[in-house]
């Protein structure tokens, strides 16, 4: 070892001289084997390592990640695969290893962001997932050790300049850390927060289950989280993430960038996606790229004539929004972490799109009791009831609104003055549509301010429903915790049959 690496550049070939170093006079406790690392390679690989090796920490169980651009793009724990996500990770011809099948996930979930990687093991890397590295696009890999054969194996990558590096697991940085950002420089405490079950004991929905696979996915995506830009979500399932939503100034739009991520990997798994007769010889990139443009809206792209000839055999049939829609209705037990409180409930109506059923936020937000209080029940009705009470406004009906913490709209109704802003008609406040922006709790108070009286609430809580009728509104009772519904699932034909 040494305490100072010299680097051809830094972030872009302009920024010169570049090297990393020890500021005490220490060595460094990382070890070039192979390759020449330059400066984001280097960023990635210490970063990456801190991820796998506080997941390895926390759960007991072999992780790896995938890092492009300072930020990952997949993480996993050992879970054994299912043949099917061996098929759609493209590994169902490899013998692999705890440690492999933890890469393997980590860089399946979304092999488009995973295209040219940095690779993260928490354990020593054995041959099985040196193999599996060799065939993939990847920029190298960083771990606290290699087997004579697994060293052997990557050092044939990339026609001998494959990157390896090797790090001291034993060293441990100084508290206080330091940056600097136009020549001032910053000083703080290194963020040592330990993320355990510990975490996971202030439960405050209806809903106290949280199983321990639920427990286990919500530490990876907290854990993943760490290592993120804010704003950040991550989607988790079977101890991988399966969507990754980093650095946006909207957490809405993390969650829906991550949500349409892990929809992705969903979908892949569905038969006429694994299925599809590629020709003999495609090249890997160009595979997955198809793959993710044909589940997408843009799925012509591949399939006009002129197109699909350059990658199948024959042409597939079109994978319609419908069929998209109902196969991903099958996605449950998926596990959602936030960095930040969530502002508003969208995030939380969109993650169930997902087959979101947990949660792990901060909270802190002064509309807590607008994100927290609703049990999963109540969720699983209103995205379907929210359209569908839409529609009945847009096709002349007047006033429908959707429940959410009664008590609350009591207070709030007698302080609120905003007829001048909804003349002539009033839509569902579940939807984007006349002026809605997802500020829920508020927006359907604004409703009842506009229509005092006048208002069907759609409920699957029979308390809330019954101060609603107290209050003089009129009510539809959907599925939700408690029995006597009017109906399980909204459609427009049973709403306008019921009213």
């Amino acid at each position: 070892m040494a305490n100072e690496l010299a680097l051809k550049y830094g972030c872009n070939p302009n920024q010169k001289p570049s090297r990393i170093f020890m500021k005490d006079g220490a060595e460094l406790p990382v070890t070039v084997l192979n390759g020449k690392p330059g400066y984001i390679n280097f960023l990635d690989a210490l970063n990456s390592w801190q991820l796998v090796k506080e997941l390895k920490e926390a759960t007991g169980l072999p992780a790896a990640a995938s890092f492009k651009h300072v930020s990952p793009a997949g993480a996993a724990v050992y879970v054994p695969l299912s043949d099917t996500l061996k098929r759609i990770y493209f590994v169902d011809d490899l013998e692999l290893s705890p440690l492999a099948s933890a890469y393997a996930a980590a860089r399946g979930a979304d092999r488009m962001s995973s295209y040219g990687d940095w690779a993260a093991l928490s354990d020593v890397c054995d041959k099985e997932t040196a193999l599996l590295l060799k065939r993939e696009v990847s920029d190298g890999v960083i771990a606290p050790g290699y087997t004579d054969e697994a060293l052997a194996i990557l050092k044939e990558k990339r026609k001998g300049g494959y990157n390896v590096v090797q790090i001291d697991p034993a060293y441990k940085p100084a508290p206080i850390e330091h940056k600097d950002v136009f020549g001032v420089t910053f000083e703080q405490g290194r963020n040592e927060l330990k993320i355990d079950e510990s975490l996971l004991q202030n439960l405050p929905t209806q809903n106290k289950a949280l199983t321990p696979e639920a427990k286990r996915d919500l530490i990876v995506s907290l854990i993943t989280l760490k290592y993120t830009q804010s704003n950040s979500v991550c989607y988790v399932k079977n101890g991988q993430a399966i969507g990754v939503g980093a650095g946006q100034q909207s957490r809405v739009h993390c969650t829906r960038l991550a949500g349409n991520k892990a929809d992705n990997w969903y979908l892949r798994q569905c038969p006429k996606v694994l299925n599809l007769p590629f020709k003999p010889g495609i090249r890997r990139a160009d595979r997955d790229n198809t793959i993710d443009v044909y589940i997408g809206d843009e799925c012509m792209d591949v399939l006009r004539d002129g197109a699909w000839q350059q990658f199948f055999t024959e042409k597939p049939e079109e994978f319609t929004r419908e069929e998209r829609r109902a196969w991903l209705d099958g996605m449950t037990g998926v596990a959602l972490g936030s960095d930040a409180f969530f502002p508003f409930g969208d995030n939380i109506e969109r993650a169930h799109k997902s087959g979101v059923e947990f949660i792990a936020q901060p909270g802190g937000s002064i509309r807590d009791d607008n994100v927290n209080p609703l049990d999963p029940g109540q969720y699983r009705v209103y995205p379907d009831a929210a359209a569908t009470l839409a529609l009945c406004a847009y096709k002349g009906y007047q006033n429908y609104m959707l429940a959410e913490s009664f008590p609350r709209l009591t207070e709030l109704l007698p302080k609120l003055h905003l007829e001048r802003f909804f003349p002539g008609r009033v839509v569902s406040g579940r939807v984007e549509l006349a002026g809605n922006h997802g500020e829920g709790l508020y927006r359907r108070a604004e409703l009842a301010a506009h229509f005092p009286g006048m208002i069907w609430l759609v409920s699957g809580d029979s308390q809330e429903l019954a101060g609603a009728k107290a209050a003089g509104w009129r009510t539809i009772q959907v599925h939700g915790k408690d029995g006597g519904a009017d109906f399980a699932c909204p459609t427009l034909t049973a709403v306008w049959h019921l009213l």
